[in-house]
């Protein structure tokens, strides 16, 4: 029997980051390319009869559906001339992609508000000024991550950016390190670090009041994920580290 060879990676098709409305889901299709020593990607729609190809960017990711099913919000990156991730919404029955914004260092995650008129966008910014040469003061840690680069003096915060304009404005302290987000009845929650070197392993729920971010959890536990009730109460995906992360 033939053993894998490194060129038969380009027949690998990963599939990830699905979303659903009603009968239909779009999700992400990414391949590699082993001569670019490059990965591209695009999304697919399955409209409750067959699955099409929807998206024809080389970097296209992280569909979500709006609330009401008519538009589909997804990252790429095409514009060669920048670094920059940038933010389209589509019509879920095709038509041409509408650039809305860009982030400097990519965007993580996001999510529409429950009107529909925005979009929640998970992205890092700097938090203390940098040379503009190439020499690193690093004053943290951790300071890189494999498949991301540097990361001091970054963290992680939530922007709500328009529909219509594109206008963008930061909804999350700097100082907080968020992970994933979720609205529930008019409301932000979302899970953050809050030091991230010191303890690197506690991450809590948080709910946005106005401009300000009340914890929800003790500050003692890992929590990953999360699922707002109705009654108020929340499933949580998380670790008490009593026992470290087995607990």
């Amino acid at each position: 029997m033939k053993g894998l060879d490194i060129k038969d990676l380009g027949k690998f098709k990963l599939v990830g980051n699905i979303d659903a409305f009603g009968r239909k889901f779009v999700f992400q299709v990414t391949e590699i390319n082993v001569e670019n020593d490059d990965y591209f990607s695009r999304l697919y729609l399955y409209d409750g009869r067959k699955v099409k190809p929807f998206t024809s960017g080389k970097k296209d990711g992280n569909p979500r559906f709006s609330p009401d099913g008519k538009l589909i919000a997804f990252t790429s990156k095409r514009d060669k001339e920048s670094k920059e991730a940038e933010l389209y919404v589509i019509p879920t029955d095709g038509g041409e992609a509408r650039l809305l914004t860009k982030f400097k260092y990519g965007i993580k995650d996001l999510r529409f508000t429950e009107d529909g008129k925005g979009i929640a966008v998970i992205t890092p910014i700097d938090i203390e000024k940098k040379p503009k040469d190439d020499v690193h003061v690093i004053k943290e840690i951790p300071y890189w991550f494999n498949g991301v680069g540097w990361v001091y003096g970054r963290r992680s915060v939530v922007y709500l950016v328009d529909i219509e304009s594109g206008r963008k404005k930061r909804l999350t302290p700097k100082e907080l390190d968020v992970g994933t987000i979720r609205f529930h009845k008019g409301k932000l929650y979302f899970t953050a670090q809050e030091d991230r070197e010191k303890n690197p392993r506690v991450s809590d729920l948080y709910v946005l009041e106005g401009r300000k971010a009340r914890k929800l959890t003790p500050g003692k536990w890992s929590v990953q994920d999360f699922i707002p009730l109705d009654d108020g109460t929340f499933i949580l995906k998380a670790n008490t580290l009593e026992r470290g992360f087995a607990t």
